[in-house]
């Protein structure tokens, strides 16, 4: 955040820093989104690593409930690569478009478990019920 209110003070203040020479307004201006790109890449290097291992937590009382498997928690709290494998792995369009509908289905559990705070409420139990559903299982 603080990152964020520094970079964009100084995208106010270029026009003061370089007064009316245009060069030295295009060369700031390069400078600081170049900067800009940096603190954003590092914080997403920073904070994917974190999400991922909250998604393990989240979701790993499911895997031991059977509500999704050991793949499937693999597949939520990997990287793009790991999503589209698992995606991939599936034989014929419709299983394809059947496991990324499944992990769209897991990935809303784990937004229901992590609201709730992990218990048991209306709308945690129809998100399992989902992902049983798009499964191919009863619920």
């Amino acid at each position: 955040m603080a990152s964020a209110i520094a970079l964009h003070g100084l995208w106010d203040s270029l026009s003061g820093f370089a007064g009316s020479n245009g060069l030295l307004i295009f060369v700031l201006v390069v400078i600081l989104l170049a900067l800009s790109f940096y603190v954003v890449t590092r914080a997403f290097k920073w904070s994917v690593p974190r999400e991922r291992e909250f998604m393990r937590e989240v979701m790993a009382p499911e895997v031991a409930g059977g509500a999704i498997t050991q793949e499937e928690l693999d597949t939520l709290s990997g990287d793009r690569k790991a999503r589209k494998a698992y995606r991939k792995a599936g034989h014929g369009h419709a299983n394809r478009q059947r496991r990324r509908h499944l992990l769209d289905a897991a990935h809303d559990l784990a937004d229901e478990l992590a609201r709730s705070g992990g218990q048991e409420t209306p709308r945690v139990s129809h998100a399992r019920t989902e992902v049983a559903r798009v499964r191919g299982g009863s619920g």
